[in-house]
């Protein structure tokens, strides 16, 4: 198995002393969220989760320093109507909701300020909009949710 290479936004990769000194620089994070779910017969069912994966990284790394953090991306969704093809693994609207929450509650007591929520999956978007108004309501940390359809990310 291969190791992931090291890097200065992924939040995975880096070390919590490392972590601890990036925020006194950086106070924003990009947390990716995705589904697992059939995108037709040509297709693997991790696409979702691939792109906003993908697209995080990518808006990071064009982003000046010093670049925000990117989290390790949440690869289940909520895809229940996709549930009559195999392969597909969905959550409740409840699990993903509180999921999210407490990521997000964990980060501002890291001291991140900021966390743009990347949905790869259109049908996350109320659940994570709930989420964002919740951490936000608890915590005073400024929540975007993007779904990357209509934005010039």
């Amino acid at each position: 198995m291969n190791k992931k290479q090291k890097s200065d936004i992924l939040w995975e990769t880096m070390s919590w002393p490392e972590i601890e000194e990036k925020l006194k620089e950086v106070d924003t994070a990009i947390l990716p969220c995705g589904a697992i779910e059939q995108h037709g017969p040509h297709l693997p069912v991790d696409v979702d989760y691939y792109d906003a994966d993908w697209m995080a990284k990518v808006v990071a790394e064009q982003c000046q320093e010093p670049r925000p953090f990117v989290l390790p991306a949440i690869p289940y969704g909520v895809s229940y109507h996709h549930s009559a093809f195999k392969g597909t693994i969905s959550v409740t609207n409840n699990a993903l909701s509180a999921l999210v929450y407490d990521i997000g509650m964990s980060l501002a007591h890291n001291g991140i300020k900021k966390l743009v929520i990347l949905n790869g999956h259109g049908d996350n978007k109320p659940t994570l909009t709930y989420a964002a108004q919740m951490i936000n309501r608890d915590s005073k940390i400024f929540v975007c949710v993007d779904t990357g359809e209509s934005s010039d990310i």
